[in-house]
């Protein structure tokens, strides 16, 4: 009994390696329009195993799948959708098929997935077109048109050193190498690229000789964004706000707060002011700086005492001013979290409040709430000022946030949108 058990078993085994019964079916590729990009599906019956990668010179992606036969009539597809220009079946082995997307550019996929019913792949919106119009009196624009079937929210913020706009765009990928985009007055530079593949999302950098200051103009059309910008002559600095002087804490040989991974808190509150300045500048502020690198304010620099002593006098050396002292909290203990924000005089009371809530916000951290505080800074000066405790660099969920440059323009945004409400509602 035990032997024709045996030659069973045996002969099962070499059965299941040899049929071509086992082997899956490609059945059918179909491609449809949704909100999140293009849709291809690829139907595949039985079991399968898929690998995929991109390749250039020319640009392609390919999906390799095995075992499987091909039930299709054609092996080429026609697609002409922004970029995707069609889809090739080869059969690489006696058991493996390559289903190759023959592309314009470096088009990232945003998805990839196996189901029971085959293999789902989406490729997110496309960049397809960037323009300068200037023929306007007083005002041009920058045009972004992209695939996208939803309405178009990019993030538009500025830096310096150089000047420049910067404008990110979600959910999209680039699909040239090179965009036709003819510099004027006053851009003199237009830069594009691929800034994040997962989630995927394009950067369009444009540069010129001065601040300029922008806006982003509201369209309601599906794909589509424009941000203006003054060409007749650049608005001024507006002679009737205040200076906006920013303090981005510690700096030099003092780091400031140490996170567990070793964040120094004075890159952090220094990154973070030169995003505020950038924000200001665009709403036509005149924005001071403590400091704009990683060094100290006082030229000695012997002590701290030095060092706070020598950025309250640059401060009273403007007298229509407001002051944001910009820190990072820390604490013995790795569990505390939030946003505080520090205020001397009475008065002050409400700059902080409207700081605070603001971040809050902008960033969705706990409101820890505003405090009066004996900080040296803001209890020297002779303007309006306030310090701001953003997230506890102590905390390593909180430290991870202040490493993200996204997050870092969170904040700043945040503590701009606070400054600009208080301001306002004073006037």
């Amino acid at each position: 009994m035990s032997f024709f058990i045996f030659f069973w078993l045996v002969s099962s085994i070499y059965g299941e390696e040899t049929s071509s019964s086992i082997i899956s079916s490609l059945t059918n590729i179909s491609w449809s329009e949704g909100d999140d990009g293009d849709i291809f599906k690829i139907e595949i019956t039985g079991n399968f195993e898929f690998s995929y990668a991109y390749l250039q010179s020319p640009y392609r992606f390919f999906i390799d799948v095995s075992p499987v036969e091909s039930n299709m009539m054609e092996n080429e597809f026609p697609v002409g959708i922004d970029g995707i220009e069609r889809i090739r079946i080869a059969r690489q082995d006696e058991k493996k098929i390559r289903i190759v997307f023959d592309l314009t550019g470096p088009i990232r996929y945003k998805d990839i997935v196996k189901d029971s019913s085959g293999i789902t792949v989406v490729f997110p919106p496309r960049l397809k077109k960037i323009s300068i119009d200037v023929s306007g009196n007083d005002k041009g624009f920058l045009n972004i048109v992209t695939g996208s079937r939803k309405v178009l929210v990019p993030e538009v913020f500025s830096l310096i050193n150089p000047d420049r706009i910067v404008i990110d765009i979600p959910n999209t990928t680039i699909m040239s190498d090179k965009y036709d985009v003819q510099a004027s007055p006053p851009i003199t530079e237009v830069k594009i690229s691929q800034f994040s593949i997962y989630p995927p999302s394009v950067r369009v950098v444009i540069s010129s000789n001065t601040p300029l200051p922008w806006n982003l103009e509201e369209i309601s059309a599906p794909g589509v964004a424009s941000i203006s910008f003054p060409i007749s002559s650049l608005s001024p600095l507006s002679l009737s706000k205040p200076v906006i002087i920013i303090d981005p804490g510690h700096g030099g040989k003092d780091p400031g707060a140490i996170g567990p991974s070793g964040l120094k808190e004075k890159d952090v509150t220094l990154d973070v002011a030169l995003y505020m300045k950038g924000l200001l500048e665009s709403k036509g502020y005149q924005v001071i700086l403590t400091r704009t690198t990683d060094n100290e304010v006082s030229p000695n620099g012997n002590s701290a005492r030095e060092e706070l002593e020598a950025r309250v006098v640059l401060v009273n050396s403007n007298n229509k001013a407001v002051l944001v002292s910009v820190h990072c909290n820390s604490a013995n203990s790795p569990i505390p979290g939030g946003i505080e924000v520090f205020y001397w005089r009475d008065e002050d009371k409400p700059f902080a409040e409207a700081v605070c809530n603001s971040l809050s916000d902008a960033t969705g951290r706990y409101n820890r709430g505003v405090k009066k505080g004996e900080f040296f800074i803001i209890k020297n000066v002779n303007v309006p000022a306030i310090l701001v405790e953003a997230l506890f660099i102590s905390n390593p969920t909180e430290e991870k946030f202040l490493m993200d440059p996204l997050f870092r323009r969170k904040i700043a945004g945040g503590i701009v949108s606070g400054i600009i409400a208080f301001l306002e509602r004073k006037q």
